[in-house]
């Protein structure tokens, strides 16, 4: 005996077509990663990619990646169970560069420092400066921030550094001056404070016996310094001797006479270079003498018997 034969139909599904993956790549690391893919009719997707990245959305995205999530990424569609060929798409992941800026972070008023920024490919300061070097010279203490751009285009986070100006001291000698013998210059209030004189002291207060200029820098403990000087001419201060008779009789008179400067003041009210005396008991007269600039020398003395 032998059966009827019977026929069963068998469906051969096409395979999809291959998918066309692209992104929005390249991207920085930490922006979103967009992966998009052609539709195809009735399909299912299935990504995979690096770092053990995989998804069965059509058009994925990774939130924040990393440069460890530079590579191919692949993409089958499925359809009726028939998977396609694999698309890929290569994406890179760039960077963000690591910006450090390096320069003295204390200064005197008046001086400048060069800040000088690396890391990244170009520079972008917040006083306007556009290049790694950024020379600046602030009146007070400033923060100044950049932030770098790599080749990518890659925009880093923006690094701050803070430039402290300290004060110099203030130092003012005078104007310029004739002075009598024995004159002082005064250089400052003293303290924490440290003087070098172009004579080589190291004094706050500078004996002055000889014409010519002198210069003092003062230092604080900042090690800002401010500097003066002063010409000083010193006229010598005049030495004044008395002549004249010093023993008379009773009832007469005597010149005594005052040499050596240019003006003279005597003790009995005189003010010539003479004075003519009559005492009735012995008597002292002083004299001083001054030169043309006032400088006063020391009292003379004659007794008169």
């Amino acid at each position: 005996c032998s059966s009827a034969s019977a026929a069963q139909p068998i469906t051969v599904n096409p395979t999809p077509p291959t998918p066309t993956p692209s992104s929005n790549g390249p991207v920085c690391a930490g922006n979103t990663l967009n992966l998009n893919s052609n539709t195809i009719a009735g399909a299912s997707y299935s990504w995979n990619g690096p770092n053990g990245f995989t998804s069965n959305l059509q058009n994925p995205t990774i939130a924040n990646p990393q440069t460890n999530g530079t590579g191919v990424y692949n993409v089958t569609a499925t359809v009726n169970g028939c998977p396609s060929n694999v698309g890929a798409v290569n994406v890179a992941v760039n960077a963000i560069p690591n910006v450090t800026v390096a320069g003295d972070n204390t200064i005197c008023l008046g001086q400048t420092t060069t800040l000088v920024a690396n890391g990244a490919a170009t520079y972008s300061w917040n006083n306007g400066a556009t290049t790694a070097n950024n020379i600046v010279g602030p009146s007070t203490s400033t923060t100044y921030t950049v932030t770098g751009t790599s080749g990518a285009g890659c925009v880093s986070a923006p690094s701050s550094y803070m430039v402290t100006v300290n004060t110099p001291p203030n130092v003012f000698l005078g104007i310029d001056t004739t002075v009598c013998d024995n004159y002082t210059l005064n250089a400052g209030p003293g303290g924490t404070l440290s003087y070098a004189w172009n004579t080589g002291a190291t004094t706050q207060t500078l004996p002055v016996n000889s014409s010519g200029n002198y210069q003092v820098t003062v230092t604080n403990t900042d090690s800002c310094s401010s500097v003066d000087n002063i010409n000083v001419s010193v006229e010598t201060t005049p030495t004044v001797a008395i002549a004249g008779d010093t023993v008379i009789c009773n009832g007469d008179q005597t010149t005594l006479f005052a040499s050596g400067a240019n003006s003279y003041a005597w003790s009995n009210g005189a003010n010539t270079n003479r004075t003519t005396i009559l005492p009735t008991t012995t008597t002292a007269y002083t004299v001083t003498g001054s030169s043309p600039s006032g400088c006063t020398s020391t009292p003379a003395t004659a007794t008169v018997t």
